[in-house]
């Protein structure tokens, strides 16, 4: 098998009929497992301890497109020791194909499309992943800091930051990146409607939910003690003027409990993708996972259980 930064986590179970789970991507799933406790890879595999064997095939800085030989590496390992198919395969990628030219990452959509429907397919058709389900994740949205708002409110200023706001590369990269996750909505909805064995898991949407959320805590928590609740903008308009990470002006930042570096999952929602997060989480993570859980329209694992309900 080849040699990777991620080998380390690629262990084979001695019995090449112990289940497998396989969790397929970039540094978001690279990152999700040991060096992050509370990570989704970290948590399915304490769950699943003795159990199931979860394989980190996470790549940080990788693409979609350079990823090919690695999903090949997955089917070979496979192969090779005769293994079970996998109880299910995530795949989590789009976060660097969706940067913008000229980055080396960016992968042009209609490629991403292609490359997402042949890891799927090959998943579907395959004899050593007969039966094996498939969960297709979005890239997250990043936390881009919005610029200060001018406090004299005069009209013209206020008009010129929000135009340079959305002139911006990392507006520009943010938007992107949205497109990225409705694409891979798409491509799950289409396979959706054709077997059982595909289900797609909006993250963009959850962690949208998570951002409006609290911006609405933080207006409550700012009227505490005047009496009186303090005026908060529209759904409409916190979604779509505004959106939370995307730098536009008025809008909130994720904050570094969410992205620890505007990319990458801070501890406040390191549990977002454990659908099986341990007790005692806090409150707003505890908000997340059920935004996330939303998100599962298919029974993933076997004898008809939800994956988004294991407790």
């Amino acid at each position: 098998m080849f040699t990777s930064r991620s080998s380390r986590h690629v262990t084979q179970p001695k019995d090449p009929l112990f289940p497998k789970i396989i969790l397929f991507g970039d540094s978001l799933t690279e990152r999700s497992f040991k060096d992050c406790p509370n990570g989704f890879g970290s948590v399915l595999e304490n769950y699943y301890a003795e159990r199931a064997a979860v394989q980190n095939w996470g790549f940080s800085g990788y693409n979609s497109t350079r990823l090919k030989p690695h999903f090949t590496s997955i089917i070979r390992s496979l192969q090779s020791t005769n293994s079970s198919p996998p109880l299910f395969i995530t795949i989590f990628l789009g976060a660097n194909d969706a940067c913008l030219p000229p980055s080396s990452a960016h992968v042009p959509l209609p490629q991403y499309e292609a490359n997402i429907r042949r890891y799927v397919d090959e998943i579907l058709e395959h004899p050593m992943t007969a039966g094996t389900k498939v969960i297709l994740i979005t890239p997250p949205p990043i936390s881009i800091k919005a610029p200060l708002e001018d406090e004299f409110e005069i009209p013209a200023v206020t008009a010129a930051i929000k135009k340079a706001a959305v002139e911006q590369r990392g507006y520009k990269t943010y938007m992107n990146k949205k497109l990225y996750a409705e694409k891979i909505m798409e491509i799950a909805r289409d396979y959706e409607a054709k077997t059982d064995l595909v289900a797609g898991l909006n993250f963009w949407e959850a962690m949208i939910k998570l951002g409006n959320q609290q911006r609405s805590d933080e207006d409550v928590n700012n009227s505490a003690g005047t009496g009186k609740v303090s005026e908060s903008r529209s759904e409409s308009e916190s979604e779509c003027d505004a959106p939370p990470g995307s730098g536009c002006l008025g809008a909130r930042d994720f904050g570094d409990d969410v992205f620890v570096d505007g990319l990458h999952l801070g501890p406040l929602v390191s549990n977002e993708l454990n659908t099986v997060g341990p007790k005692g989480i806090p409150l707003k993570s505890k908000r997340v996972m059920m935004c996330f859980r939303e998100s599962f329209s298919r029974s993933l694992l076997p004898g008809g259980q939800s994956f988004g309900k294991i407790s």
